[in-house]
């Protein structure tokens, strides 16, 4: 029967490698299937049988042919492709919401808004340039607002996505952990099956496209699976991650009830949403925030100080209800708000200081409530805390502001009762709030006598300005004092040493706090988010206030505010408005340009691994067609061969059954 066996076994080998040949044809374009070939080697004669030629041939394996260097290298670039095409597609999305810089999106209405506030300095009186400005901030707010939906849009989008991928991550674990259950079973019979393998090696695969992992072999065929630094298959065991956020509310992934998120989990795509989410976006959210805080904060400072065509207050109401001042976003700082009173019936007008220190324990001075106490302590004015916020309402025959312009009469006279009497107008060019101290040098009448001069010094008593009012100067003359600040005198006499003081205000409100209330302000809100325009200047351009100079007829307040286009600010770190907007969106550019150039490098790396993993594992179909031949050529050999064998044996048992 040796004969025969030796047939039977080219048999069984023809069958196996037809069937290994047929396995490989039907997965030629199934992702993650390697090649797999038999092993066939000669059956060795039995001892003493006396037969040298052998038993014929078996088949020993039937392996996957496999590059274990080029496999974990695939893996290892699998998750920063993976986490560069997150971050690439979202930055992508960004820069689409932030606008083109050259003809459009934020940009073009920032230039706008800036360009409007430069032609109404212009103009001041124009009612057609202050509603353009109106309609150029209404434009711009609803930019900002936009901007920030859109990006917090894609942060909630990212966030349900970040779900959602680790869901596939848990249910991919599950399959490994099922394909494991399988493979060990069969790999303790002895009959590993090679589908099995490469379905589980796939799986490990996807996983890697969503998280950084690390595979630890096992000696019976089965593997543990780390992802993202998390332990999500121990062999025939998985383990579900779940998305939540650490207490200072970044993302993170955990083990499923465990609450120990980890933001650092890193790789794929769910490692380019933790970074998206705990990184880039609130960085450019914050960018975004603070060029409208800034904004917001000094168009703000520098209306709340002016005028516009429709003069001075009778009432305003602000928009904050919160009494803590330390509770406001931003709080305001210790200073003092200046307010001016004017008695419309006999032109008096006069100065008044309320004190504001968010930091005191003393609620006078630390909460709303204190404040409007302070404003409604003062002559000529009113004032109480409403739903709505605090309200100033002017007495019946007076008016308000908060003008830094001069007061006509001196803050303080030590000058003889009827001498001559001094008369300041002009507009303040210093930075500093500071009082001027003007002394009589020389005693005699205003333009008569010899020598009568005023000797001013500023706040540090510094000698600024020294005035020769003697012989030859005119009663009525204006004479330029210092920073802006004019004098003119009346005639009759002045003593030596005598002085009188103006008070010179560069800000009315040293602390912020007017803006913070929402009083007379330009714009409400503190971000991006919630810029609006205030709605006394929707209902009335004549809102819009131009000017800082007594009268209200000037356009000061205008070039104050267009002159901020202009400015650096610390808060921008010394950027200007329009240049903290083109770093931000040269900042995403970059970020956009920089992954770009990663994705390609890792994309060319994926192409030559995968080129080379299909030179040794990929199905060439011709290759396989050809093998299919052969083999079929063997098993009709081996048949041939046994039906010779079979038809010797019977010749032969025939001769012996005849003799």
């Amino acid at each position: 029967m040796g004969n025969m066996d030796i047939g039977l076994s080219g048999l069984r080998v023809a069958l196996t490698a037809l069937d290994t040949v047929g396995n490989n044809m039907a997965n030629a374009a199934t992702e993650g299937y390697h090649r797999q070939e038999i092993r066939v080697s000669p059956i060795p004669s039995g001892l003493g049988t006396g037969h040298p030629t052998g038993a014929g041939a078996e088949v020993t394996d039937i392996r996957r042919l496999v590059d274990a260097i080029t496999e974990k290298e695939i893996l290892r670039q699998q998750p920063l492709q993976g986490q560069t095409a997150q971050e690439l597609e979202t930055l992508q999305s960004v820069e689409t919401i932030l606008g083109d810089m050259a003809s459009g999106g934020l940009s073009q209405a920032l230039d706008a808004f800036l360009a409007s506030l430069r032609e109404v300095a212009g103009q001041p009186q124009s009612a057609a340039l202050r509603d353009q400005v109106v309609w150029a901030a209404d434009a711009l707010s609803a930019k900002f607002r936009g901007i920030s939906s859109g990006i917090n849009d894609i942060d909630a989008a990212l966030r349900r996505e970040a779900d959602n991928l680790i869901g596939q991550v848990n249910g991919l674990a599950t399959e490994i952990a099922d394909l494991n259950r399988r493979i060990r079973d069969l790999y303790v019979r002895g009959t590993p099956d090679n589908n099995l393998i490469d379905r589980r090696d796939q799986a490990v695969v996807k996983v890697s496209g969503l998280l950084d992992v690390e595979i630890q072999q096992g000696d019976d065929g089965t593997v543990s699976l780390f992802a993202g630094g998390k332990a999500v298959v121990v062999r025939t065991q998985a383990t579900a991650l779940e998305v939540g956020t650490t207490p200072d509310g970044k993302l993170g992934i955990s083990v499923a009830g465990a609450g120990n998120f980890d933001e650092q989990a890193g790789g794929g795509r769910l490692g380019g949403i933790l970074t998206l989410e705990n990184d880039i976006l609130p960085q450019t959210l914050g960018a975004l925030d603070a060029l409208a805080t800034e904004i917001i904060r000094s168009i703000n400072q520098a209306h709340v100080q002016g005028v516009g065509t429709a003069g001075s207050f009778t009432q305003t109401i602000g928009n904050v209800t919160e009494d803590d001042l330390s509770a406001w976003q931003p709080p305001p700082t210790a200073g003092q708000v200046f307010v001016r009173i004017t008695n419309t019936a006999t032109g008096t007008v006069e100065r008044k200081a309320v004190t504001v220190d968010p930091g005191s324990a003393d609620p006078a001075v630390s909460t709303l409530s204190g404040i409007a106490s302070q404003f409604d302590a003062l002559d000529g004015l009113g004032a109480s805390v409403t739903a709505a916020g605090l309200r100033l309402a002017a007495d019946t025959g007076y008016q308000f502001d908060f003008l830094p312009a001069v007061l006509p009469a001196p803050t303080t006279s030590g000058l003889t009762p009827g001498s001559a009497q001094p008369t300041f107008s002009g507009n303040y060019t210093g930075t500093a709030n500071q009082t001027f101290t003007f002394r009589i040098v020389g005693t005699g009448a205003v333009g008569v006598t010899d020598g009568l001069a005023i000797e001013v010094t500023d706040g540090g008593g510094n000698v600024v300005a020294n005035l020769d009012v003697g012989r030859g100067y005119a009663a009525g003359d204006v004479l330029e004092a210092a920073d802006g600040i004019r004098l003119k005198l009346s005639s009759g006499n002045l003593t030596d040493g005598e002085t009188f003081t103006a008070d010179a205000i560069a800000s009315s409100d040293t602390s912020g706090f007017l803006a913070g209330a929402g009083i007379n302000v330009f714009f409400h809100g503190a971000s991006a988010a919630t810029i609006d325009v205030a709605d006394d200047l929707r209902t009335s351009s004549r809102r819009l206030a131009t000017a800082s100079g007594a009268g209200g007829a000037d356009n000061l307040n205008a070039l104050r505010m267009a002159g901020l286009a202009d400015a650096g600010f610390d808060s921008l770190d010394g950027a200007t408005i329009s240049g903290c907007y083109r770093q931000l969106a040269a900042n995403v550019g970059l970020k956009i340009a920089t992954r770009q150039a990663i994705q390609e490098a890792s994309e060319r790396a994926l192409t030559q691994l995968a080129n080379q993993r299909d030179r040794l594992s990929g199905v060439d179909l011709n290759e396989e067609a050809a093998k299919m031949l052969l083999f079929e050529q063997l098993f009709q050999s081996m048949a041939k061969y046994l039906t010779t064998v079979n038809q010797t044996q019977q010749a032969l048992f025939a001769i012996v059954v005849s003799q």
